[in-house]
C-alpha cells in the first residue's frame, strides 16, 4: 500500500511539473507572439514614418522647383522687359532708311531725276568707310550731277557712329559747295539750305530746292 501511495504521489508530482511546464510554455509562446506583434507594429510604424518623410521630401522638392521656376520666369520676364526697353530707346525712327528716303523722293519736287544708288557707290562719293563708321541700313538717291540734289539716309550701329556719319555728311555738303560754286552756281542755295538731321542712330541728309518740305517730312520719321 505504501508503495502504491508513493507511486501515486510521484505521478501527481510529475503531472504537476508537466502542468507547470505547459503553463510556462504557453506563457513563453504568448510572449513570443506578443514580441513578434510588437516587432511587426514597430516595423510598420517605421515604414509609415519613412513613407511620410519621403512624401514630405517630394513635396519640398516640388515646392522648391516651383519656386525656382517662378523665380526664373520672373527673371526672364524682367530681362525681356529690359531688352524691350533698350530696343525702344535705340529705335529713333518710325521707318526704315528706304521708307524715309522714298518719302523725301516722293514728297519734294526736284529739278533732276534722282535715282537710287547702292551703298558702295555712295560711299565712294561721301566717304563713310574712311572713318570706319558702322552702318546697318542705308538709302541713297542722287541725280545726274547737273544738280547737287540728293538724299542720304543712314542708320548706324549706335548713336556715336551716327554722330560720326553726320560729320562725314556735313563735310560732303561743304565739298559739294566748293565744287558747284564754280561748276553750277545756281545749285549753291540748295547746298546752303541742305537739311541734315540726326536722331539717335539715324542721320538724314536732303539737298533740294524745298528745305522746309524736307524738314517737315524728316520730322515725321525722326521723333
Amino acid at each position: 500500500m505504501r508503495r502504491i501511495n508513493g507511486t501515486m504521489r510521484h505521478v501527481h508530482k510529475t503531472a504537476a511539473m508537466l502542468a507547470v511546464c505547459a503553463a510556462a510554455a504557453m506563457v513563453m509562446a504568448g510572449c513570443g507572439k506578443s514580441a513578434a506583434v510588437s516587432t511587426e507594429n514597430q516595423t510598420a510604424a517605421v515604414n509609415q514614418t519613412n513613407t511620410a518623410a519621403a512624401a514630405s521630401m517630394a513635396a519640398n522638392t516640388a515646392d522648391t522647383a516651383n519656386a525656382a521656376g517662378t523665380g526664373s520666369a520672373a527673371e526672364n520676364t524682367a530681362d525681356t522687359a529690359a531688352a524691350d526697353n533698350s530696343a525702344a530707346a535705340a529705335q529713333t525712327t518710325t521707318g526704315t532708311a528706304a521708307q524715309i528716303g522714298k518719302a523725301l523722293l516722293d514728297g519734294i519736287k526736284y529739278d533732276d531725276d534722282l535715282v537710287t544708288i547702292d551703298y558702295d557707290t555712295a560711299d565712294g562719293k561721301i566717304g563713310f568707310s574712311d572713318e570706319d563708321i558702322q552702318i546697318t541700313d542705308s538709302c541713297f538717291y542722287m541725280g545726274s550731277g547737273a544738280t547737287a540734289e540728293e538724299i542720304a539716309v543712314v542708320v548706324c550701329k549706335d548713336e556715336a557712329n551716327a554722330a560720326s556719319a553726320k560729320t562725314v555728311l556735313q563735310a560732303h555738303v561743304e565739298d559739294q559747295l566748293d565744287t558747284y560754286k564754280d561748276y553750277a552756281p545756281k545749285e549753291v542755295p540748295k547746298l546752303k539750305s541742305a537739311v541734315l538731321e540726326q536722331k539717335g542712330n539715324t542721320v538724314v541728309l536732303s539737298i533740294s530746292g524745298d528745305s522746309s518740305k524736307a524738314e517737315s517730312i524728316i520730322a515725321q520719321y525722326l521723333k
